[in-house]
């Protein structure tokens, strides 16, 4: 399957399409977040943190304006539809779509942090399915991304107005990197895409690269540069950077699955964090005893044991609270395979 999902990705690397079917993403924290992010948008829960209603809301809040500036006879949300004008295997699911007469708008919705472009290929790929065999010459295309949580300095809601037929080259383009992708002996790249694929881990080019990229950041460079050698040290270190931070969380990812399952990873270990103090008892018990000793406890603006502290005795607020366990995290550990090997054989 070409998912429009995965177009960023794979239409620079058509070999990540044959690699992240043989490695599909892992659940992650994150990526519940961004299902959950999704339930809240679409109504069908009301379990969420703020941030993720305060993103629902800008996403309602930017579908209304959409609508009230006219021109809109049809709209509709989520669903999955074919591109074969990419391939035949193509699918795009859209987060929202709004139409009129030579009008068509696609929205998408990001909750993660990372910048998307309103224009990504996720985008151009989903406005492709959509247009089927429309005269692209008479429809302006009005791709929207909104990112809640990435601070970018053009806003959190970003948009690209273009003509329909301005996209001709990019969609064949993604036409081109599918049908490669299909194909015996597909061909790959590394490079920031290497961040959104889910097989980073066990790609031998992203292996050499990684490689190759630490080898240069350990070489010696002179220290006088002239502007002309500096800018492309400068290029070629933000390359490898990239490179390194790819195949590190590709691997990282790896290894914690390993830990999770019972597996030895030579130098690394999986580590409970502490997590937050809350309270153990309902909230009514806690402000009683601040009035019984005198503490009105609900001028605070949100009442946590950690501020509840300041104002009563620490010892009286642990019988009423406790401290959660927090993330699980990889970190770097003392006790390799070889040392655990020599210790159970004395």
């Amino acid at each position: 399957m070409i998912k429009a999902s995965d177009a960023d990705t794979w239409v620079i690397c058509p070999l990540s399409v044959t690699l992240q079917a043989q490695y599909p993403a892992e659940t992650t924290p994150a990526k519940n977040e961004g299902i959950q992010a999704h339930a809240v948008l679409s109504g069908t829960t009301l379990d969420g943190t703020p941030d993720m209603f305060d993103g629902a809301v800008m996403w309602r809040d930017h579908i209304a304006g959409i609508r009230s500036a006219g021109a809109i006879t049809g709209e509709h949300g989520e669903y999955q539809l074919t591109v074969p004008r990419i391939h035949q295997q193509a699918i795009a699911r859209p987060d929202y779509v709004m139409y009129g007469p030579g009008v068509l708008h696609v929205l998408d919705y990001k909750y993660g942090h990372r910048e998307v472009p309103a224009d990504s290929w996720q985008n151009k790929m989903a406005v492709a399915g959509l247009l089927g065999d429309a005269d692209d010459r008479e429809i302006t295309v009005h791709m929207h991304v909104v990112q809640p949580r990435n601070f970018h300095g053009s806003g959190r809601v970003r948009t690209v107005t273009v003509n329909a037929s301005d996209l001709r080259a990019d969609i064949n383009l993604l036409a081109t990197q599918a049908t490669r992708a299909t194909q015996p002996n597909p061909p790959g790249q590394t490079g920031p895409q290497c961040l959104g694929c889910s097989a980073r881990h066990a790609c031998p080019l992203a292996q050499q690269a990684g490689y190759a990229a630490i080898e240069y950041a350990g070489s010696a460079v002179p220290l006088d540069l002239d502007p002309v050698s500096l800018g492309h040290e400068l290029t070629a270190l933000d390359r490898a950077e990239q490179q390194i931070r790819a195949r590190r969380s590709g691997l990282a990812a790896a290894a914690e699955s390993m830990l999770a399952a019972g597996q030895t990873v030579s130098g690394w270990a999986l580590e409970q964090s502490t997590g937050r103090l809350t309270w153990s008892r309902p909230i009514a018990d806690v402000l009683a005893i601040g009035d019984a000793m005198g503490v009105d406890l609900r001028k605070l603006d949100t009442v946590t044991p950690t501020q509840a502290k300041k104002l009563l005795p620490p010892e009286l607020i642990d019988l009423y609270a406790t401290r959660t366990a927090g993330a699980v995290k990889l970190v770097p550990s003392l006790t390799t395979a070889a040392t655990a090997a020599f210790k159970r054989g004395k």
